[in-house]
């Protein structure tokens, strides 16, 4: 038997040894055997890569809360925290074939990274603190140092090593957000090592550079590229050529600028324009041709372009690659608008770089303290600057370099968001305030520019705008922030009301919450109504949209609008001819009133609301009635304006005895809004009991009410009844039902029913009731 068949054997029996422990383990397992117990922790805390990944996979299996589960939780916490069991794993894995690598490497590298994900879905509340995710990378990161450390020994001693394991780990860790831990607690003190030793250039060489790293992802400085690609030119042709391909491809990829954010983009036009300046100076004629046809097939695409940052960005990049591919004098020109982008794309391919920052990073670089020989550098180098400004014998200021300014106005102007997702993150992320307010600023206009695709996150959006506070001092901050959730309400109507109304009936929320649900359904459903489409930029950001459309209406007198009402339905036998003004139009608010209207008063009378309409609250119960008029009126004389007049009536009926002033005249607006939105022959076969009571509560209001604005508009509700009344041929049931001449056992029973109330014998529902049981003669 050959020396491999005889480790893998060995390797399927351990395997099927863990398997087997872990199956049989259960509460009873150590009851009264601490030496198993001992035996069971010694063979799952081993340096053994396999047994290991079964550790993790087995807990990750395991879904109950059970003694299992906990055993091998407790077991998976001392193998990263206790000992040196974490760091003799990951250094065996350095002494790797590369064929075992490809077999085991990968599912290491996946379990390390993911362990506070798996942890945190199984115990969900009940994570153990040392799965934190912060304090859980920092072990691993400080674990990895350890490795590197023992790597160096290894080389020193002469024995074969490999830091795959360990560079690819760095590179996973940094991309989900770690960056800064591994730039302080690796790079820093490798950097420090480096300054002495061969043997740690060469780790840190095969760690960062020739291995394929994720973490380069994108650097605001533009130092970190050039350096990356000055290094690359003159030290590895054939990797300066790869990367300049690979950010080549992803620059000209048709399917990838779909989904790339602005900031991405412009990231990749920084690398090519660097990458270009070093390939001046190279010899690239075996690979020219491959670049000709990736720059022409991005030019073409940004030619294709709609959003005009993205095209004059690529247009740019195309025109100085082509210039650099083409010698002859057949170069292509664009016109593009010049900006501060362009500008600084167009320095960094010139080479025109800022002295003076280059001189502050070799500052930088020189007084970094990696070693004790630090103090002899930073003299020589002060020294050097002051012996070129000697050498200076003009001081003539004329011949000074004006200061580039671009690279600080690049990074103080924020940028705005282009995706929804973008958008939704900046919003999340406070501490970025620049980029905060340009989301918020921009939410609008993105979330009507990708209606299409608003959807599937919509709810999400609403629930994050709703919840949003003003912890940046925006300007605007509620204006910006309703608008955007009314565009949010227009483009996907029926799940964006539902959610609406239900947060309005939810608990834990202020009055001035719940009034932004009602401006945001108002809003909404005027604007699918209407046929004028909002104009985003000319918006009056300040103005209160509930209120607005209440005053529109309630100022206007209400006369008015019934002698609008009576000419309107006047027979005139000849008259002027008139232009109509107004085209037809489609009213995109019907197939959705539904959702915006009914479920409003479906929970107000529930036992399981968390909102009572007490006297502290009656400005918001008013705000209801004339929410659900104006709503109502928004979908005048549909299909289902039927049934929706009829809930509303049964609604208001209830609240017409409230204390409240301003609940009263809520009652007779929505009314009103009934008579002007329901089919009048509807009002009269279907809903004549309710008009009835309605009636005779408005004629005890002309009589008894002692706000004389609450008179007036009952007045005005009695005279549009009138009108109603009168566009229908009268009939005996009618005249016996609801007939004016009546007045005198009218108002005799109101009164009555007005001592009772106000003795608090009666209740509204009582009221009803005695509405209900009478008979007129």
């Amino acid at each position: 038997m050959t020396m491999n068949e005889t480790n893998g054997t060995s390797v399927e029996e351990t395997i099927r040894k863990s398997r087997q422990m872990i199956d049989s383990l259960n509460g009873l397992s150590f009851a009264d055997n601490k030496s198993a117990e001992e035996e069971f922790d010694d063979h799952f805390l081993s340096p053994e890569v396999n047994v290991f990944v079964i550790l993790v996979h087995s807990f990750g299996e395991t879904k109950e809360n059970s003694f299992k589960r906990n055993k091998l939780l407790s077991l998976m916490t001392r193998y990263v925290y206790c000992d040196q069991t974490l760091r003799t794993l990951l250094t065996s894995t350095c002494r790797m074939s590369s064929h075992e690598w490809l077999v085991i490497g990968p599912k290491v590298e996946t379990i390390l990274v993911t362990i506070p994900e798996i942890v945190s879905n199984h115990m969900k509340t009940n994570v153990c603190h040392k799965f934190d995710r912060n304090l859980y990378f920092k072990r691993i990161v400080q674990t990895i140092w350890l490795c590197f450390e023992d790597v160096f020994e290894m080389i020193a001693k002469s024995i074969d090593s490999s830091v795959q394991l360990l560079s690819s780990l760095l590179g996973r860790i940094s991309l989900i957000g770690f960056s800064n831990l591994v730039f302080n607690e690796v790079v820093i003190k490798m950097i420090a090592k480096c300054e002495k030793d061969f043997i740690w250039r060469r780790i840190a060489y095969k760690a960062f550079v020739s291995q394929q790293k994720p973490q380069y992802i994108e650097f605001k400085s533009d130092q970190i590229l050039i350096n990356i690609f000055g290094y690359l030119s003159n030290n590895c042709l054939h990797l300066f050529f790869e990367s300049f391909e690979n950010v080549l491809n992803s620059w000209s990829n048709s399917s990838a600028i779909k989904y790339r954010s602005y900031s991405q983009h412009l990231y990749l036009s920084r690398a090519l324009m660097i990458g270009s300046r070093f390939m001046k100076d190279t010899d690239f004629s075996e690979v020219v041709d491959k670049f000709r046809r990736l720059t022409m097939n991005g030019i073409e695409l940004h030619l294709k372009n709609s959003q005009t940052d993205f095209r004059n960005i690529g247009l740019t990049v195309g025109q100085s690659l082509m210039s650099l591919f083409y010698t002859e004098n057949n170069e292509i020109h664009f016109e593009i608008e010049e900006n501060d982008e362009i500008k600084h794309l167009n320095d960094l391919f010139l080479n025109n770089c800022n002295e003076k920052d280059l001189a502050n990073i070799g500052h930088k670089l020189s007084t970094l303290k990696t070693s004790d020989d630090s103090e002899e550098i930073v003299p020589k180098v002060s020294v050097e600057r002051e012996d070129k400004n000697l050498d200076s014998d003009d001081d003539d200021d004329s011949d000074l370099i004006p200061y580039d300014m671009s690279t600080e106005s690049l990074s103080s102007v924020a940028k705005r968001p282009v995706y929804l997702r973008d958008c939704m993150e900046g919003l999340i992320d406070h501490e970025k305030v620049e980029w905060f307010t340009a989301c918020l600023q921009n939410a609008e206009q993105i979330i009507r520019n990708n209606s299409d695709s608003v959807d599937g996150i919509c709810v999400e959006f609403t629930l994050l705008l709703f919840r949003l506070d003003d912890t940046c001092a925006v300007d605007d901050f509620i204006g910006l922030r309703l608008r955007a959730m009314i565009a949010l309400c227009v483009c996907s109507p029926k799940p964006v009301s539902n959610f609406l109304c239900e947060q309005f009936y939810a608990s834990n929320y202020t009055i001035r919450q719940r009034l932004d649900v009602l401006e945001v359904l108002l809003a909404s459903s005027t604007e699918l109504s209407s046929n004028v489409k909002p104009n985003v930029d000319k918006m009056n950001p300040k103005a209160n949209l509930l209120a607005t459309h209440e005053e529109k209406i309630a100022d206007n007198h209400w006369t008015q609008i019934v002698k609008n009402r009576i000419e309107s339905k006047t027979r005139v036998l000849a008259h002027k001819t008139k232009t109509l003004d107004e085209k037809a139009f489609v009213n995109r608010f019907i197939p959705f009133a539904g959702h915006f209207f009914f479920p409003l008063m479906k929970n107000i009378f529930g036992n399981e609301i968390k909102v009572h309409f007490q006297e502290d609250d009656d400005y918001v119960l008013g705000r209801l009635l004339y929410t659900l008029g104006l709503i109502l009126k928004n979908a005048s004389f549909a299909p289902i304006s039927k049934q929706m007049g009829k809930e509303l009536l049964e609604f208001i009926i209830a609240f017409r005895y409230h204390s409240s002033v301003y609940v009263r005249e809520a009652v007779i607006f929505a009314f009103c809004m009934v008579l002007m939105s329901v089919p009048p022959i509807y009002l009269i076969n279907e809903m004549s009991l309710q008009m009835v009571e309605l009636q005779l509560w408005l004629n005890d209001v002309t009589q008894r009410e002692a706000n004389s604005q609450c008179v007036q508009k009952a007045l005005t509700a009695l005279k549009l009844l009138k009108e109603v009344v009168n566009e229908m041929p009268f009939n005996s049931l009618f005249e016996m039902t609801i007939g004016f001449k009546y007045r005198s056992v009218h108002s005799m029973w109101t009164r009555r029913v007005a001592d009772r109330h106000t003795a608090g014998d009666g209740s509204p529902p009582e009221l009803i009731h005695l509405c209900r049981q009478i008979r007129w003669r």
